[in-house]
């Protein structure tokens, strides 16, 4: 088991608000490595039940991941992209690159501690964001994109209107 951190209350949360902070915070590095981001958070209302500081390290895990796995790919074709969607019950989030993609035989160990596709990597990174999705009761998985790269794709439970409401107030 990774390091338990102590447990923070958890309160109602807009995703879009946390992935434009994420995305703020990690544009100078994007800017420097050249890459573009292209996002589409029209789902501005959707609420979670979550600490925020744990949605932000999730999620800046997955983008920096996804910039590192692009320094080999031509600088025209470094491209970042961040969804937010509905789907049912969920908020879906969808991180993409057009990076390396992941090998078919670590796929399956994506996730587990101390697995690492990188030289220099220690494999806690993604440990942590299956950690930190899975104590939320959500999901996360990972897939080679068609045309080149990587997608990971989180599920969590949305919150209703009234907590909706109360995020934004």
């Amino acid at each position: 088991m990774l390091a338990s951190p102590v447990a923070r209350p958890r309160q109602a949360v807009l995703l879009a608000t946390v992935l434009r902070d994420t995305l703020h915070w990690l544009d100078d590095d994007m800017r420097r490595h050249g890459i573009d981001v292209e996002t589409d958070l029209g789902h501005e209302d959707i609420v979670v039940l979550a600490e925020p500081a744990a949605l932000q390290q999730l999620f800046a895990n997955l983008m920096v991941n996804a910039l590192e796995a692009m320094a080999d790919t031509p600088l025209p074709a470094r491209r970042l992209t961040v969804r937010l969607a509905a789907s049912g019950p969920d908020a879906v989030i969808a991180i993409s690159d057009r990076g390396c993609g992941i090998a078919a035989d670590s796929l399956p160990r994506l996730f587990d501690a101390f697995h690492t596709t990188k030289d220099d990597g220690v494999g806690v990174g993604l440990a942590i964001c299956h950690r930190i999705v899975t104590d939320l009761s959500g999901s996360i998985r990972a897939e080679n994109r068609r045309d080149g790269g990587a997608r990971f794709e989180v599920h969590l439970r949305r919150q209703d209107q009234t907590a909706s409401r109360a995020a934004t107030t």
